[in-house]
């Protein structure tokens, strides 16, 4: 990489490990918390959790359009904005009606298609598989330093403090921002339009990518309505979870990376088979699990593949994409990710409620196996 492109990437990773710090943070002790809140119920709980990924499904395509025409850091200072101040209503809140509500105004701070593709219209394309790689491992980071802070930073702030937090962080994420980021200059800036996104919305290399990460999300989401639950009966204390967490997804991390290297820079369907196989059946499993100690060797597999995926969909989506698109392109990449994170929320809540971990269990096999059969009929290409 040359010097912008390092400044970039460094820039724009930062922004990535605050922003996702903050958000995944609550992940693993919001489902003890919530039961405090009026008018708390376990549906009521899963969509506290998954709403944030609705209303990031419905403003990442907007956002990403707009990035298109007003430019990257403008539309991305917006959002992070926005993000904050959701925090910030989730603070205070005192019913699962104003935790929801906050919750989805931190969603409305759609912004991950915007710095997705602001990444790759600052990265050449013989680097930019690299360059996603960097923005993967500091997000799988992210999520490990969260897991390991959530549990720990429970017992002192809470979860409104955690809140707090999270609005500290999206500020100084801002200032990254403005003051680290090269800006990027967009050849042919498009208006938001009909014509763009329905270019997008046909590609079926692109639909492939959008359908495979809101899987992804669904069953990352659903796990963690349960997963916390599952600990909490075992007898092991909140605050003790990250001794959970953190061994798995570390000792996932290594192979991952030698998997995403391997995988090249366009999105091959043999590659992605196994690893969509790994994280399905593993989830599964994992759901079933009263083992502490089966609990991390189930997660580090689930981690293996989940970190090639999330690394691996977005820069095939950017090598794929035009780059006057990129931004339309991403953020349907975005809707489809958040929109998985709303259904695995909302519907993990209710499964459990209905029939425990075996029911989200089930639901997960048969998700999975639609997903495969989706992968082996769609197969990405090279070019929309």
């Amino acid at each position: 990489m040359n010097s912008l492109e390092r400044r970039a990437v460094g820039g724009l990773a930062v922004v990535y490990i605050l922003r996702m710090l903050g958000l995944f943070m609550v992940f693993p002790v919001f489902a003890l918390y919530a039961p405090q809140l009026q008018g708390a119920t376990p549906t009521l709980v899963g969509l506290a959790l998954g709403i944030y990924g609705l209303t990031q499904a419905v403003f990442q395509i907007p956002m990403g359009m707009f990035s298109d025409w007003l430019g990257r850091r403008r539309v991305a200072t917006i959002g992070m904005l926005t993000f904050a101040a959701g925090s910030l209503l989730c603070m205070l809140a005192d019913s699962m009606a104003s935790m929801i509500l906050g919750r989805a105004l931190q969603g409305s701070g759609a912004v991950a298609a915007v710095l997705t593709a602001w990444l790759a219209d600052l990265t050449r394309e013989e680097v930019r598989p690299v360059a996603m790689m960097v923005v993967g491992i500091s997000i799988g980071m992210s999520f490990v330093l969260s897991l390991v802070a959530g549990p720990l930073l429970y017992p002192l702030v809470g979860v409104p403090g955690i809140f707090a937090l999270t609005a500290v962080l999206a500020l100084v994420s801002v200032a990254a921002l403005w003051l680290i980021v090269p800006d990027s200059s967009i050849s042919h800036p498009h208006a938001p339009d009909r014509a763009s996104l329905q270019t997008v919305l046909r590609s079926k290399p692109l639909l492939t990518l959008d359908v495979s990460v809101l899987a992804l999300h669904a069953v990352l989401t659903a796990c963690f309505v349960v997963i916390p639950q599952t600990l909490a009966a075992a007898a092991l204390p909140s605050d003790a979870h990250w001794q959970v967490y953190l061994p798995a997804v570390l000792l996932s991390l290594p192979l991952s990376l030698i998997w995403i290297r391997r995988a090249g820079r366009r999105p091959d369907p043999s590659s992605m088979l196994l690893p969509v196989g790994l994280v399905c059946a593993s989830a599964a499993l994992l759901l079933l699990q009263t083992d502490v100690l089966a609990i991390v060797a189930v997660m580090f597999l689930f981690f293996v593949g989940f970190n090639f995926l999330e690394a691996g969909l977005p820069s095939w989506v950017a090598g794929v994409a035009p780059q006057d698109l990129r931004g339309a392109a991403m953020g349907v990449y975005s809707t489809s990710q958040f929109l998985g994170a709303f259904v695995g929320g909302l519907g993990g809540g209710w499964l459990y409620g209905l029939g425990g971990g075996s029911a989200v269990s089930g639901a997960v096999v048969v998700a999975g196996s639609l997903w495969l059969l989706g992968l082996r009929r769609f197969q990405p290409k090279a070019s929309v």
